[in-house]
């Protein structure tokens, strides 16, 4: 009782268990946001004193650092702790401290805010804004950081409702509409930044949204009316208040019929609350004069931490109470209309939001102060709502240029992400007006395109087309010449987009690993002259009959015909859809997408005992509807199961077509499940991103009754095909099996995995998924790992699996397969088709190694094998000839693949769309690991083989990669030897449990 306890846990069970355990304890919490810089993590531990921290393991290690007292919360919900078991006896006073919350400071660090318990009861216990019960179901977006948390929280669980854990790190409009959805959302806090984007492009995701909050800045009353358009029956509240007033100060609830025209009012105080609107003697002013507003009553905060004269300046005597009640200074500018409204109108200082969040420009400039070379700094804020960016504007020292991108990153390291400025301007001095404050009309606008803050021009026709060709491939509205491609947010897959684009531009061909090398345009135009020959454009040209197939599908082909039309290859996808359903355009969406594309048109014969393509003239798709709305919700669940897995099961003919299915079950009258299937032989991850964005795109026109905007396609797969059998067969494919010959030299038979069964003669391909998930805070680690040694994401994270291989078979030649999207011409970007090869990456792991050299091989392996991808994977296996055996795979038994294809977002028409996860999946290796990096971090689904492993080693090689990767990304150059994969005694439970299993 009385202890102060930091709570560094992302958005998770966790996170609810932490809290409610401090608070029971009698003791208080201090939110402790794991993405912020360890310069300011320490900075709030040693200002506020805590006595204990409760961390999620990864986070744990770091906190572990800057205190010595750490509760550590692991994968597996287990947890070691010094920490009494005692149950404590307490008494907890409505004036007892609940929590401290740090906001940022105008004395350059942040300051401690010390809310009491009787603050947040004010506010939920019997609100005048909102009605909170058992029915309740909020969603919990907001950082703990955040004091929107207290509502989302404490206003469900105070009345029995549900607090609904949005998924760790930031969401999109997107995200949050898939949550409503889902959980059933029915009251919502966003602030306004992010209402403006989701009213802007989901609005009609917030239908089943009874209660909608929003504050943390100005509200915009367009942003309003869209909602109310969307849901009439939605309460829009607008929330106001400073974090020493717990969360709420006033707030507005706007009537259903409100005409808005000049603003939306942060309305009247809450329960609890006294606001004053005082001039500079603290007189009331006048309804209509502005005035600085203050707030009262029983949700002050009882001060800041450690701070007697901050604390006496801004909380001040209430000269209208009795004597010893206090009153705070909020700072901003307010006034009474007409009707008894509150209006805010401005802040007297220059602190601002962003995003929700609290910025004091005071922070910032100190921040920026501290580095050399800066003589004088200013902040301002561009831009509205969600657009609004940080720009800082920096004078530097006589005879000092200071870095841009480097103190950036100085800034990086002190401050939050929210705080970091978007663009540093370097300017001769800070203009200032005749009254000695900042001009900012006179400020240079900022080019945010630029992420090292400036931006050289070109310098030459070549430079300017490669600017260009940055831009498009990046998705920003301008490239300079010192522009990295990588920091701009680039990756392999997009690398050869780039390369794909130069050579259709240029007419120059370009090594992918030469944009590793020389990431800039400045760099890279010197190296242009440097490509090998150029390779021919693929284009339309006279087809011969018989039409071949392509070297993929050729492979599949014969793999179908030798097992009979087997469901090995099916790719399946299974979409949820939420809302008025317009099945007439859903229907003329898929078919024109079939007869836009010809490989959904192609089945494939055989003529004079080769196959054949055979491209259907013509196909019109059906969609059976089968209708489970009669059923329960119990048996409407096991009936979805059972058709995807019926669907997953299901052959394709190929020798008769058609090659795609879809169908729809109607679970009732607004939601609907959507099959599609297709064959391997016409598809491949790509193709899944291409069907997606166009049936997207497609079913808004159709819907609204519109013709189709999608332009023809300019090549079709069959073109590809003679194309690829005229390139590689001119030279290429020699060149490129020369290489793999060399490459692959003395290959290891198998990797040698402990296995729960012993090997089948035959696969099954039934497989399991298990899926780990890493936090925001940990991919940006392993990013700046990648970018430190100039590599992809990728590449890190296949050297930290071969080292988990490497401890699992106890072997040093790791070999590890990995799809490619092999689409190195322009022209098939938008095609529907299988143009993925699988490349092999041999790996050596010594145990004396560092990490870093890892990477550096595994860059190197990579790089070269980007160069040689157009070999067709069967080929090798033709030329290298190993032990073919029908219970493994030859060359590799293990793949892993960053799935970031283009996947574009899919906002229906009055639809909101989610992918649905199946349990029933095919696999077609040992194990295969797909990674997708989204908006809270990055997910790497495991798919296993069941007849060779169970799914607790699954997990325990899941909780082992994690390890290696956060050991890593703290320490790269942390020998192989020295990365620990075991926890206090699971060495023993580990091998004691696999002993008796076949290479345990």
């Amino acid at each position: 009782a009385g202890a102060l306890v930091g709570i560094a846990v992302e958005r998770s069970p966790e996170m609810v268990v932490a809290l409610l355990a401090t608070l029971k304890a009698g003791a208080a919490y201090l939110p402790l946001d794991p993405s912020y810089p360890p310069e300011r993590l320490r900075f709030m531990l040693a200002d506020s004193g805590v006595r204990h921290v409760i961390a999620r393991a990864g986070v744990g290690q770091q906190i572990a650092g800057l205190s010595d007292n750490v509760t550590i919360f692991d994968e597996r919900h287990e947890y070691t702790s010094n920490l009494s078991t005692a149950k404590p006896t307490v008494r907890i006073c409505t004036s007892g401290v609940a929590y401290v919350n740090h906001t940022s400071g105008s004395t350059g660090e942040p300051k401690g805010v010390v809310v009491p318990h009787r603050g947040v009861v004010r506010l939920l216990a019997s609100p005048n804004f909102a009605v909170f019960d058992a029915n309740t179901r909020f969603l919990q977006m907001a950082t703990l950081s955040f004091d929107a948390a207290t509502l989302e929280i404490w206003a469900p669980l105070l009345h029995g409702g549900c607090v609904v854990l949005a998924p760790p790190g930031p969401l999109t409009p997107r995200d949050i509409a898939a949550e409503i959805s889902t959980n059933n959302v029915n009251a919502l806090w966003l602030t306004s930044s992010l209402l403006h984007e989701t009213v802007r492009t989901a609005a009609a995701s917030l239908a089943p949204v009874q209660q909608l909050f929003a504050g943390g800045d100005v509200l915009a009353v367009d942003d309003v009316a869209r909602v109310q358009c969307a849901q009439p029956d939605c309460q829009v509240v607008n929330g106001y208040g400073p974090t020493e007033n717990t969360t709420f100060t006033a707030c507005y609830c706007v009537p259903p019929s409100a005409t808005l025209k000049t603003g939306v009012p942060i309305g009247r105080p809450v329960t609890g609350t006294q606001v004053y609107v005082l001039d500079k003697n603290l007189n009331p002013v006048p309804r209509g004069v502005v005035g600085e507003l203050y707030a009262a009553g029983s949700g002050l905060a009882q001060g800041y931490l450690n701070r007697p004269a901050l604390t006496a300046e801004r909380f001040v005597a209430n000269p209208f109470e009795a004597a010893g009640r206090r009153m705070y200074r909020t700072g901003d500018l307010a006034r009474w209309t007409a009707n008894a409204y509150l209006e805010f109108v401005g802040r007297v200082d220059d602190q601002f939001k962003i995003r929700g969040f609290r910025v004091e420009v005071g922070e910032v400039v100190s921040a920026l102060m501290k580095q050399p070379g800066v003589a004088n700094a200013a902040v301002v804020v561009h831009g509205v709502y969600s657009e609004k960016r940080l720009v800082v504007y920096i004078v530097p020292r006589d005879g000092f240029r200071p870095d841009v991108q480097g103190l950036r990153q100085q800034l990086a390291r002190v401050l939050p992400e929210y705080m970091v400025p978007s663009a540093l301007v370097i300017v001769d001095s800070i203009p200032l007006t005749r009254h000695g404050k900042l001009d900012r009309k006179a400020l240079p606008d900022p080019d945010f395109c630029s992420p090292s803050g400036q931006s050289r021009a070109p310098r030459s026709p070549n430079e300017e087309i490669l600017c260009s060709l940055f831009a498009d491939v990046l998705g920003i509205p301008t490239a300079g010449l010192d522009d990295n491609f990588f920091e701009c947010g680039g990756h392999s897959l997009l690398a050869t987009r780039l390369v794909s684009r130069i050579r259709s531009t240029l007419g120059i061909e370009l090594p992918i690993r030469t944009l590793f090398e020389v990431p800039t345009v400045a760099a890279l135009s010197s190296r242009l002259q440097r490509g090998a020959e150029t390779r021919p454009r693929v284009a339309v040209g006279n087809r011969p009959a018989p039409l071949p197939l392509s070297y993929a599908q050729q492979r599949l082909w014969f793999i179908d015909k030798q097992k009979g039309s087997s469901a090995e290859y099916n790719i399946v996808e299974v979409l949820r859809l939420s809302g008025e359903l317009d099945f007439e355009a859903l229907l003329l969406t898929a078919n024109t997408i079939v007869a836009r594309h010809e490989s959904l048109r192609t089945h494939f014969e055989e003529v004079d005992g080769q196959p054949a393509q055979v491209v259907t003239p013509s196909l019109q798709l059906e969609i059976p509807v089968r209708d489970l709305s009669a059923f329960t919700d119990e048996q409407r669940d096991e009936h979805v199961r059972q058709a995807i897995r019926a669907e997953t099961n299901e052959p394709f003919d190929l020798q008769h077509g058609p090659v795609i299915r879809l169908k729809l079950l109607k679970l009732e009258s607004h939601k609907h499940i959507l099959l599609r299937s297709m064959h391997h032989v016409v598809s491949d991850a790509w193709s899944q991103g291409v069907f997606n964005r166009e049936f997207a795109t497609l079913y808004e026109t159709y819907s609204a009754k519109r013709e189709s905007p999608l332009k023809p396609l300019s090549i079709q797969y069959a073109d590809f095909t003679l194309w690829q059998r005229n390139w590689l067969e001119s030279g290429a494919l020699q060149r490129g099996l020369e290489y793999w010959k060399k490459q692959l030299a003395g290959l290891p038979e198998r990797l040698d995995l402990p296995t729960d069964r012993p090997r089948p003669t035959v696969q099954n391909f039934q497989g399991g998924v298990c899926r780990m998930c890493l936090t925001p805070s940990e991919l940006s680690s392993l990013k700046r790992l990648s970018r430190d040694s100039d590599a992809s994401l990728y590449m890190v994270l296949v050297a930290a699996f071969a080292v988990l291989m490497n401890r699992y078979s106890r072997q040093e030649d790791i070999v590890i397969g990995s799809p490619i999207a092999n689409r190195q011409a322009e022209q098939l970007e938008d095609l529907i088709g299988l143009f993925v090869n699988l490349l092999v990456m041999r790996i050596g792991v010594r145990r004396d190694a560092q990490f870093s050299d890892l990477v550096r091989q595994v860059r190197a392996t990579a790089l070269e094998a980007y160069e040689y991808q157009d070999v067709p994977f069967e080929r090798i296996v033709e030329e290298i000839s190993p032990q073919r055996r029908a219970d493994r795979n030859p060359l590799f038994q293990v793949t892993f693949a960053v799935q970031n294809a283009p996947w574009d977002s899919q906002v229906l028409r009055d639809l909101v769309v989610e992918l649905v996860d199946r349990e029933d999946v095919l696999v077609r290796f040992d194990m295969e690991l797909h990674a997708f990096e989204r908006a809270d971090g990055l997910s790497i689904f495991w798919v296993y083989r069941k007849d060779l492993f169970d799914e607790w080693r699954i997990e325990q090689m899941m909780l082992h990669y994690g390890r290696i990767l956060r050991a890593v990304a703290e320490n790269p150059h942390l020998a192989v030897r020295r990365i620990d994969l075991f926890g206090t005694g699971e060495r023993d439970r580990i091998l004691g449990r696999s002993a008796a299993q076949p290479g345990g």
